[in-house]
């Protein structure tokens, strides 16, 4: 509803808005990042203060397991289930363990990397960049191309993501911008695996 809207906006505008007025306060503190708990602590009474930190790190929690679960979701069905086309009847037992165990990994792989990578604005940029070469094109060749096969989607995911990976490296894509490049190269091996697959498909199906 509008109601809910109005209130997302303005919950949201709060820390941020903390965050703009702690970076005015202080502004030769060595970590950005700290302006918020900054003032925080130094502006507000203890309770109220240890309120909005609770408020804020429950955000975070609760945005963090829905993204690890989600991920867990996107291993175990469209690529353990479906790609790999593996029979999980009757292995209830089996599958909860490893969709345990394929949360834990990622989770642990996410620390390491946000460990890595300091700064948070950084590491969005450069998930954005990844979405955007490896996940763009086969999601949206997939739904406006009905000759796109599961085949070439798959190789172009991977063709983007790869080429991703190397501009973040430090590549240099010829001067053209990531996102441009990965997704033109990403588009044409879409579409010529897509081809050439559905015409094997098609020789099969004729024998």
């Amino acid at each position: 509803s509008n109601v809910a809207g109005i209130r997302i906006i303005a919950v949201t505008a709060f820390p941020v808005l903390l965050g703009m007025t702690g970076r005015a306060m202080y502004p030769a503190l060595e970590n950005p990042g700290l302006a918020l708990p900054k003032i925080i602590m130094e502006t507000f009474p203890t309770f109220l203060g240890g309120l909005i930190l609770s408020a804020i790190i429950a955000a975070i929690m609760s945005t963090a397991d829905s993204i690890l679960t989600a991920s867990t979701s996107h291993v175990i069905n469209d690529i353990y289930i479906n790609t790999m086309k593996n029979d999980v009847e009757g292995k209830e037992k089996e599958m909860l363990m490893f969709s345990r165990i394929c949360t834990v990994v990622i989770g642990v792989f996410a620390v390491i990397v946000s460990a890595m990578v300091p700064k948070i604005v950084s590491l969005l940029l450069y998930s954005y960049t990844l979405y955007t070469g490896g996940v763009f094109i086969p999601l949206v060749g997939g739904f406006v191309w009905k000759k796109a096969t599961t085949k070439g989607a798959l190789a172009a995911m991977f063709t983007g993501t790869t080429i991703a990976v190397l501009s973040i490296m430090g590549v240099d894509m010829f001067g053209i911008p990531t996102e441009i490049f990965s997704g033109l190269v990403s588009l044409v091996v879409l579409i010529v695996v897509s081809l050439i697959t559905k015409k094997n498909n098609a020789l099969e199906g004729g024998k």
